[in-house]
């Protein structure tokens, strides 16, 4: 069975509705610090430690933790260098396989939500061009709704010391270019606590078979 295993902690963003013209002005402060630190990260694939890096603007690694503030995100790639001609982000295949990871919730309450996840990255234009919408060229099953790039993603872990989910996003299938012009944002099939634990499974606490106070190990399987 192919397996990629990693260990996450507080990779954290919080929902929240932004002006177009302040993601504008935030898009391009961004790309000022992009290539800024990509610090190494040790991931099991198949049972083989190997090492891979975090492309991110604030966001570091250290052994096989990875860290990062508020709001920010950081993405696996497979070299210390960022190619931006032909980016080098880390794609395992995982039909028949699973994702195996540990995670810290202590700190991330109500109204913030520390995710996980997977898109199909970089982002197209119709053309088949790169889409470089955020320096790293970011995609998701939303980001099209507000001036960014489809792609197909799949949800992983949002979630806080409360809550819980996990939800794939299916697109339009892609041009011959490789673009997409629609996902399903809402998703479907979503897997949520409330609904597949009873009321003692989750939460923060020594009562909770789950008790999100102290690290836990998740486990999401890919069966053919």
């Amino acid at each position: 069975m192919r397996a990629f295993v990693a260990a996450l902690a507080a990779v954290a963003v919080q929902a929240e509705m932004i002006p177009e013209s302040t993601l504008k002005n935030l898009i391009l402060e961004h790309k000022q610090f992009v290539n800024a630190n990509y610090t190494p990260i040790s991931v099991t694939v198949d049972g083989k430690k190997t090492q891979k890096y975090i492309a991110s603007d604030w966001c570091t690694s250290d052994g096989a933790e990875f860290v990062c503030n508020m709001d920010n995100r950081g993405f696996i790639i497979d070299d210390a260098n960022f190619d931006k001609s032909n980016p080098n982000f880390f794609t395992p295949n995982l039909l028949g396989g699973s994702v195996e990871w540990d995670v810290d919730m202590s700190e991330h309450e109500c109204g913030c939500f520390n995710t996980f996840y997977t898109v199909s990255m970089p982002a197209k234009t119709a053309d088949g061009s790169l889409w470089n919408t955020d320096g790293y060229f970011y995609c998701d099953a939303n980001a099209g709704n507000w001036g960014g790039a489809f792609c197909p993603e799949f949800d992983l872990q949002e979630g806080n010391k409360y809550s819980w989910a996990t939800t794939p996003h299916s697109c339009n299938a892609p041009n011959s270019k490789g673009h997409y012009d629609w996902c399903d944002g809402s998703g479907q099939c979503a897997q949520n606590i409330v609904d597949q634990l009873a009321w003692d499974g989750y939460g923060a606490g020594a009562q909770y078979t789950i008790n999100t106070e102290q690290p836990f190990h998740a486990k999401v399987t890919f069966d053919q």
